[in-house]
């Protein structure tokens, strides 16, 4: 992976607007600036925009919240870089938000001309395992090899033996053997389950295959009781076909007596509807007797009177109703007057409580108004004193901000002067170390030789001794020097330490400042539009107060004009000409009913007297026309009477013969023979159904277990097929275990690491020290474990890592870091593409930072960038690029500076 350009916005120190740092041009770089100006943020902006992670956020529900600049709510990295000589874009995304963060994660290809091509997934987890993919590194396997970030220099060095053979094992790839092994794993627990599932079935069916005997017991006499059923139902059938047959003879005597029978419910029915016919002519033949006998008229006379008078009462009666009606038009004419003039008043009183009901709605709504205004103008009051509080609070904050701001300045002078006399007792404690190293070495020369160390001339025992004393008062002058500056240094150290402390605490400090200002800033904003606000809501309360009186004296005007007006209303109405004309017309029309005198009652009853004469005269009318048909009805009663008593003599005869017939008893005990002949059946049918079903089952267990026999044979092949193709998956995944292909591996692997660490090593320690990886270690039981132990030589002998000083222990973190770099550059099959180191040079003296800076460019073709993080001047001015990072009030800015 090969960086060309990144775009931050809203990253950690980067402001907005976005910042674009260009690499495509250089290839070996120093990123410089002061301490905490955006060095190390830059080279984070890198990782978050590949894996999505950087550096460590603590306090924060997610860790990309901690990375969004202060204040701002949405940052943003774009990188386009080179992998596989194809050019890539990665840009990754955060959005804060109240209800939920979310991130957003873009990546493609972008050809010569610029011509973006989206290879974004669906999720982002697929998008990043994508991305994971073309790179062939993930995030830990990226900050253990290429990457050497600020403090984590010793990061590979420091893991443990297992630790780090994992991440030698994602180096060489050896992930796909696990991978293969998960499979032949899966694939193993598959077969095994398939074999338990067919052990399990065998024991069953070997169970199920015992019980055939009884089942073939049971089948033969099962068929032994069927026929015997079967015999039973054919002598049944026999003896039921003969009832049969002799029930079908007497259904046709059956029939002759049914029809007998037939013949004289018909006769009896004649009979019975002949009686019914001659009750019922008998009946009205005395009803229309006794009318004759009974009946009564009026006289032709009578009738006459009666009509006359009953015109009479009519006449009169229909002038009444005449004036009547007339009366009640003039009444319906004087009624719709008067509801004309009670709607226009009302109109009139309606138009009136309308502009009264619009004014006391427009007086609520003012006051109402007015309330709220004035609790409006209240609660600006209030927030006036609690935004006058909040500036107290800031300005208090923010003077002690300021504060913090001149300790800090104090605080890092200080801090560089002690760590500048730290890095200077530190040179002389290494060159006192190595002076007793030579002043031993000397003393030992002349212990053994007896010559002089400088003219290689023979001394004699006097001269011997005096330079030996010599040499043992320098050596207890140097280990007491060596003393008090150990002693200065640790000291020294420790200040250092919690200066760092207090300075990293007061940095905070600072980033509340900013916070601070702004937050004042806003703050007088607020305070300017609160008094705003609160102007125009007096203003708005006094308009009102206005309004609500004008509107109160309009409400009073509009009620005395509705007194006025209903006290005017009845006089206006009497007065009307068209009402008094009306008045006058019913009066009289009532005094000509009066004069009329017409009887209601008396007219009642001749009315009723008349209606009875009609009614008898028409019932008159129809009996005479009855009376003709009486002679008639009297004859066919009489010949109604003789053919009933024929019909009489023929239902004795059919009676006697009806009453000498035995068919019945004898169908009665056929029927009860076919009865029990059936019972009989239906029970044999019932045990045969039994019996046959029963048979069924038999069969059935017959053919299940002659299925079953097959079945075992058929998983007894199979489960020495799985045998076999578990002894085969068992060696599989030993061969691709951490014990089989994969160590080999790294046992053909770490040759090239120590020659690679080594190589380096030893341009850095001018041959002084070697680095040993053992990858087996001998356990107390005999065996032996796969491990990744660093062990190293120098003059002193064989240590382990963790002894060395710490401008040692960066030397070799170093140097097995760019080896780490080389291998996994070989295993990708490609060339040395990317390195950054972060920081860590402070722990070098200035022979080793010319010991770096030497291998740097002798390791430099090897790599097509080289990014390196340093604020030591005398580091970052050996560098032909410098890219100098600055932090200002908007955010950080980088700027190239050419040094040729």
């Amino acid at each position: 992976m090969i960086p060309l350009k990144i775009s931050i916005k809203n990253f950690l120190s980067y402001g907005y607007p976005a910042q674009t740092i260009d690499f495509e041009p250089y290839q070996l770089m120093c990123l410089s600036g002061k301490n905490g100006h955006g060095k190390s943020a830059l080279l984070d902006a890198i990782t978050w925009a590949l894996w999505g992670q950087a550096r460590k956020i603590s306090g924060t529900v997610k860790a990309d919240e901690g990375l969004v600049r202060l204040g701002q709510n949405n940052m943003s990295v774009t990188l386009d870089f080179i992998c596989n000589n194809t050019t890539y874009r990665a840009k990754r995304e955060f959005t804060l938000s109240t209800n939920k963060s979310y991130t957003n994660v873009e990546f493609g290809i972008l050809d010569a001309s610029g011509t973006y091509k989206s290879l974004t997934d669906k999720t982002i987890r697929t998008t990043q395992e994508k991305i994971e993919k073309i790179i062939g590194l993930n995030f830990e396997t990226f900050v253990n090899s290429i990457f050497l970030r600020q403090g984590q220099s010793h990061e590979f060095s420091k893991k443990s033996p297992k630790e780090r053979k994992d991440i030698l094992c994602s180096i060489l790839g050896l992930e796909q053997f696990e991978s293969i092994k998960r499979r032949i794993l899966d694939a193993t627990k598959i077969y095994t389950h398939e074999k338990e599932y067919l052990d399990k079935t065998n024991t069953r069916i070997i169970q199920e295959i015992e019980h055939a005997p009884s089942i073939t017991a049971s089948y033969q006499t099962t068929c032994d009781t069927l026929a015997i059923i079967i015999t039973h139902e054919h002598t049944s059938n026999k003896q039921l076909e003969l009832l049969d047959q002799e029930k079908k003879k007497l259904d046709q005597e059956y029939s002759q007596h049914q029809l007998l029978i037939a013949q004289h419910a018909s006769l009896l029915k004649q009979v019975h509807e002949i009686k019914k016919y001659i009750s019922q002519e008998s009946t009205h033949w005395r009803r229309l007797h006794h009318k004759k006998i009974t009946a009564q008229g009026y006289s032709a006379d009578t009738l006459f009177l009666l009509e006359k008078e009953f015109y009479a009462l009519q006449e009169q009666y229909a002038q009444r109703i005449s004036l009547q009606a007339q009366v009640m038009h003039t009444q319906q004419a004087l009624n719709k007057l008067t509801t004309e003039l009670n709607t226009l008043h009302m109109r009139t009183i309606a138009s009136i409580e309308n502009t009264i009901s619009g004014h006391k709605l427009n007086a609520n709504t003012l006051a109402q108004k007015s309330t709220d205004y004035q609790e409006k103008y209240a609660q600006l009051c209030q927030q006036e004193t609690e935004y006058a509080q909040k500036k107290a609070i800031l300005e208090n904050a923010l003077k002690n901000s300021v504060a913090h701001q001149q300790k800090l300045i104090i605080e890092e002078q200080q801090y560089e002067k002690r760590k500048n006399y730290y890095h200077k007792f530190t040179t002389k404690l290494t060159s006192l170390r190595e002076q007793v190293t030579t002043q031993n070495t000397q003393k030992h020369s002349i212990n053994q030789q007896s010559n002089c160390p400088l003219c290689t001339q023979e001394l004699n025992p006097l001269l011997q001794q005096t330079v030996l004393n010599h040499f043992a008062q320098q050596e207890a002058l140097s280990h007491h020097h060596i003393t008090r500056l150990s002693s200065i240094l640790t000291h020294l150290k420790e200040l250092l330490l919690e200066q760092r402390t207090r300075i990293e605490a007061l940095k905070k400090e600072q980033h509340n400042h900013i916070a601070y200002t702004t937050q004042y800033t806003a703050l007088l904003e607020q305070i300017a539009l609160l008094a705003e606000q609160k102007k125009n809501t007096h203003k708005n309360i006094q308009e009102l107060l206005t309004k609500i009186a004008d509107t109160q004296k309009q409400l009073q005007d509009a009620i005395t004009l509705t007194t006025t007006t209903e006290s005017q209303y009845e006089h206006t109405t009497k007065n009307n000409p068209d009402y008094q004309k009306l008045a006058l017309a019913i009066s009289e029309l009532e005094q000509k009913i009066t004069a009329l005198s017409f009887d209601q009652v008396h007219y009642e009853h001749i009315k009723v007297q008349y209606d009875k004469a009609n009614i008898y005269r028409t019932e008159y009318n129809n009996l005479q026309k009855e009376l003709h048909g009486q002679e008639h009805r009297r004859i066919a009663i009489r010949a109604s009477i003789e053919q009933c008593k024929m019909h009489a003599l023929e239902l004795k005869k059919l009676a006697q013969l009806i009453s000498n017939s035995t068919i019945q008893e004898r169908m009665t005990h056929i029927e009860d023979l076919c009865a029990e002949h059936k019972r009989t059946l239906n029970k044999l049918s019932e045990q045969k159904n039994g019996v046959l079903q029963q048979k069924g089952r038999l069969e059935q267990q017959q053919a299940i277990i002659a299925k079953y026999q097959e079945e075992l044979g058929i998983n007894q092949k199979r489960l020495l097929e799985l045998e076999q193709q578990l002894d085969n998956l068992q060696v599989l995944a030993q061969a691709v275990g951490k014990e089989g292909i994969q160590a080999l591996l790294i046992e053909n692997a770490l040759p090239e690491l120590e020659h690679d660490a080594n190589a380096l090593l030893s341009k850095l320690t001018e041959n002084q020290a070697q680095i040993h990886i053992e990858s087996l270690k001998d356990l107390k039981n005999g065996g032996i474990k796969e491990t990744l132990i660093i062990n190293i030589s120098d003059a002193m002998g064989i240590r382990p890592y963790e002894l060395f000083s710490g401008g040692e222990a960066f030397r070799i973190d170093f140097a097995l870091r760019i080896a780490l770099s080389q291998l996994l550059a070989r295993r990708a099959g490609t060339s040395l593409q990317t390195l950054i180191i972060d920081e860590g040079f402070g722990s070098q003296d200035e022979e080793g930072l010319a010991h770096i800076m030497d291998a740097l460019h002798k390791i430099q073709d090897n790599f097509s960038k080289i990014i390196i993080v340093s604020h030591l001047a005398s580091m970052k001015d050996q560098f032909p690029t410098q890219f100098f990072v600055h932090k200002g009030p908007h955010g950080s800015t980088v700027n190239v500076i050419h040094q040729g």
